[in-house]
Formats: structure tokens, C-alpha cells, sequence
């Protein structure tokens, strides 16, 4: 089969534009998603969008951070009065994360000169580990990361302009996920120092300077035992730790993007076929020694690579209020690394092997996001507003033990008594970054022990809930506890008085 290099590229546009209005359609299809921590933000949103009305219980049970506090980007948008409802936002928020995903993609790969044919593999990353866990200020975060890279590209090619671009995305960024707004002041910096010039700096200093100014604000309003705490943690596990960890990171590199799509080894396998198969193709072509012409700008471009490959390296996976901190790269990793190959512009043109390979890979990976999707619909066919209770009053937790393809996606599906029936839910309001804090004590508003699967005292753990809402594979019983509605293996339970 063989394509002229336009019209291959133009296929490929086509094919990948197809797979965005594939996505868009499994997107509108579902009302709840299977990403860990989204049903948290979707009820910290709630909390901000209704905490002044007067029908609702909000303002007694929470308090909202101040403006400086990141992580906000989602929460704000999704509650914005231009959508009908909290779900059709998110459905919007996760379209627009799908269309910018892929357009930083190309972006990326046009002005490196590279082939437009490997853009479709992007989809084989698109659900990563970061949207699976529902960090939706950081997946979003990631496409805007991608177009940050190209505008400090476009400045090496003498566009002074782009550092208005620069100075909004960093101030985006923040408010998205301040790991990804660390990340991008770290690119700023190794940029500045791979290209020094004293202009460069300055603009580079002016263009950083609004976004730095907030976060350099809210960190001084943050307890700063928290900064001591973390500097002891990351002694100590520099010194125990982390030498121990370097296996895990590279088998991790290798499996967490895509192991949760199937139970068990089979998604193992599965994950370590797709990554495998990019990082095969990249290293064939990588050691092919008749390539030439790269672009000027392609050495520049490397090391925002180099620098993330760092990053996943060293740095730790939790500090005290914040987890999963290395493993958030791993999707920058293998989207820069496809970017990357695509400069070999010439041998995968003429290569008919490849352009059938991203193809077939494409369309089968779709199939399995979009069976996975579908599946998890059938299977919560039962879960909505009518499981909840009417009281607005009284506080609600949950006892999860139940998976699906052996991922605990339902632990924060209690916070949809918030989400659906403005109520008030554990578990919303105990987290360091967090964007909602407690006004009541536990004593009043217990925390949420959402990976405890068996705790020794159930009754006083809860102490002053009035609800608990469960999903088990068996029949729990609480003490003091009924069931008083029913759906599938969901159960609400009510305190007996």
C-alpha cells in the first residue's frame, strides 16, 4: 500500500479526527464515569456552585478555600452557569480535554516538521493512569503542559510574542494542578539555562512573574508545618527508600497507563503490549543512522523529555496529604516520545507496515475503551438520585467493597448524595490540596475511611452519621443500622433511632 506523503498525512488528520468524535460519543453516553476521585470534585463544584442558597445544609458542614488555592480549574468550570447541570459541564470538560489533547499533539508535531501519521497513537494514552484516577485538574493540565513546550519552541524560533501565551498558561496551569504548574516553571527554567540570553530572561522572569506572585501567596498562607513535615519525609526516604523504588519505577513506566482496562495479568499484558510496542519502534528507528535534516529546534525540544524522564526518576510518590506524585509523568513520558518519532518523517512515510500498524492499533484500542465504558454502564444501570435519601440534613458516608475489572472506582461514590440531592457527605473535606475544608469536627462529621474494607468497629467509626450507603459483593451488616432502599449489590442504610 502505498500513500504520497500529503495525502498520508491528510488520512491521518482525518483517522484522528475520527477517533476524537468517537470519544465525544462515549463521553455523552455515560453520567458516571469510572475515574476514582472524579465524584469528589464533582461534589466539591456542588458545594461551590450552591453553598449560598438556603435549601442546603453546605454552609454549616464546610468552608471554601480562598481564590489562591489551586487545583480549582475544574470545580469552577464545570459549574459554570452556561451549562444546564454539574454533569453536562464535566461532559463538556472531558470533550474539551479529548480536543486539546490531541491538538497539543499536533501542534507539537507540525512545528518539529514531523510525520502527521503517528498522531493517532495518542489515543492509546488518552485515558491514562491520571484520568483513570480521576486527578482532573492534572489531566487537563497535561495537552496545556504539551502547548507550553511549543510556545517556549516557538520563542527559540525568535516569536517573541509567545510569552503572553507563556504568562496565561502558567497562570491555567496553576489553577489546574500545581505539580503541573511546578513542571512548567521547571521547563521555564531548564529552558532559559539551555538558551540563555539575558532578554530571554528577562522575558521569561516578567512572563512567570503574575503566576509565581500567587502561588509564592498561597504558599506563605499554608501551615508551614507542612513544609517541615515534608523536607524530614523526603530525607528519610531519599536515605531508606528510594533505592528500593527504582524497580518499581521502571516496571511502573511500562504498565500504568493501561493495566486497568482488563482484570488481573491480562491487563498487564495488555499495557506492557502497547507501551512495548512504542518503545520498540522508537528505539528501531532512534538507532537508524540515515536520518538527516532533523529540525533545528528538535535538540531544544529533547530536552523537556529529558527533563520529565528526570522528574519520573527521582522524585518521590507521596508526601504527607499527597500521593502518586512520579507516576503523574509517565503520560508526558510516552507522549514526547511519540512526538519524538514522528521526526523520523521520511521512513515512517514510506514505511506501509507502520501506517498499517497505527491504524489497526488505534481502532483496537478505541474498541477497548469503548467496551470498558459500556460494560461499566450496564453494570451501575441502578445507581441514581432516587438511592438517595431526601433529608439534606443529615450526614451520609459509605462502605465500599466492590471493584469493577479489579480497580476501586466506586470508593467516592457516596459524594453523590451531594452531587444529586445536595447532602452532606464525608470524605469531601479532609484532604491537604483539598479545595473544601470541615467547618464541624469528626465528632460531628466523621472522616470517610474509604480504604478501609473492614473495619473492627463500624458503629463508632461512623459515630453521627445518619446514612451509610454501601455496595459489597455479600451482605453487610452494620450495627444499629437498617437497609431501607435497595439496587443491585447498592444498599442505604439508616441509623435506627
Amino acid at each position: 500500500m502505498k500513500w504520497r506523503p500529503q495525502n498520508a498525512n491528510k488520512i491521518f488528520l482525518g483517522f484522528t479526527t475520527l477517533l476524537i468524535i468517537f470519544a465525544f460519543f462515549w463521553i455523552f453516553k455515560l453520567h458516571i464515569y469510572p475515574f476514582i476521585d472524579l465524584p469528589l470534585h464533582l461534589a466539591e463544584s456542588k458545594i461551590i456552585k450552591d453553598y449560598n442558597n438556603h435549601d442546603n445544609y453546605f454552609s454549616d458542614y464546610y468552608e471554601i478555600n480562598s481564590y489562591l488555592q489551586p487545583n480549582q480549574f475544574h470545580p469552577v468550570f464545570i459549574g459554570l452557569s452556561i451549562f444546564k447541570d454539574l454533569e453536562f459541564g464535566n461532559q463538556v470538560y472531558i470533550s474539551l480535554y479529548v480536543f486539546i489533547y490531541f491538538f497539543s499533539i499536533y501542534l507539537l508535531v507540525k512545528e518539529i516538521k514531523g510525520s502527521y501519521i503517528v498522531i493517532p497513537l495518542g489515543i492509546l494514552f488518552l485515558i491514562n493512569h491520571n484520568v483513570h484516577w480521576g486527578f482532573t485538574g492534572y489531566f487537563f493540565s497535561i495537552p496545556l503542559l504539551l502547548i507550553y513546550i511549543w510556545a517556549l519552541v516557538k520563542i527559540l524560533n525568535g516569536i517573541n510574542f509567545y510569552y503572553i501565551l507563556i504568562s496565561i498558561l502558567l497562570m491555567i496551569i496553576y489553577y489546574c494542578h500545581l505539580q503541573s504548574f511546578l513542571t512548567a516553571i521547571l521547563f521555564l527554567i531548564v529552558f532559559n539555562i539551555n538558551k540563555s540570553s539575558l532578554k530571554k530572561s528577562i522575558l521569561s522572569f516578567l512572563s512567570s512573574l503574575p503566576a509565581v506572585l500567587l502561588f509564592l501567596k498561597y504558599y506563605s498562607e499554608t501551615n508551614s508545618k507542612n513544609g517541615i513535615n515534608d523536607i524530614v519525609y523526603l530525607f528519610n526516604y531519599y536515605l531508606d527508600n528510594y533505592p528500593t523504588s527504582i524497580i518499581e519505577r521502571l516496571k511502573n513506566l511500562l504498565i500504568i497507563d493501561n493495566f486497568f482496562w482488563f482484570n488481573s495479568y491480562l491487563g498487564v499484558i495488555y499495557s506492557l503490549l502497547l507501551s512495548s510496542f512504542l518503545l520498540v519502534i522508537t528505539i528501531i528507528l532512534f538507532n537508524n543512522r540515515g536520518i538527516k535534516n532533523f529540525p533545528d529546534n528538535l535538540p531544544s525540544y529533547n530536552i523537556y523529555l529529558l527533563t520529565v524522564l528526570i522528574c519520573y526518576a527521582i522524585l518521590p510518590n507521596n508526601i504527607s496529604g499527597q500521593n502518586i506524585i512520579y507516576e503523574r509523568y509517565t503520560i508526558l513520558i510516552f507522549l514526547l516520545i511519540i512526538i519524538f518519532i514522528s521526526k523520523y518523517k521520511k521512513i515512517i512515510e514510506q514505511n506501509s507496515f507502520v501506517k498499517i500498524s497505527v491504524i489497526f492499533i488505534s481502532i483496537i484500542h478505541s474498541i477497548v475503551i469503548f467496551t470498558y465504558m459500556y460494560d461499566f454502564k450496564t453494570m451501575n444501570k441502578g445507581f441514581n438520585e432516587n438511592l438517595f435519601p431526601e433529608d439534606k440534613s443529615s450526614v451520609l458516608t459509605g462502605i465500599i467493597d466492590s471493584d469493577f475489572r479489579g480497580r476501586e472506582v466506586y470508593v467516592h461514590f457516596p459524594k453523590y448524595f451531594t452531587i444529586l440531592k445536595s447532602g452532606i457527605s464525608t470524605g469531601i473535606s479532609d484532604y491537604r490540596f483539598g479545595l473544601i475544608k470541615r467547618k464541624k469536627d469528626i465528632n460531628e462529621m466523621p472522616e470517610y475511611k474509604e480504604w478501609s474494607k473492614c473495619l473492627p468497629n463500624l458503629d463508632s467509626a461512623y459515630l453521627n452519621c445518619k446514612y451509610v450507603l454501601t455496595k459489597t459483593n455479600y451482605d453487610i451488616k452494620i450495627p444499629n443500622f437498617t437497609e431501607i432502599k435497595k439496587s443491585g449489590f447498592w444498599s442505604l442504610k439508616m441509623r435506627e433511632k
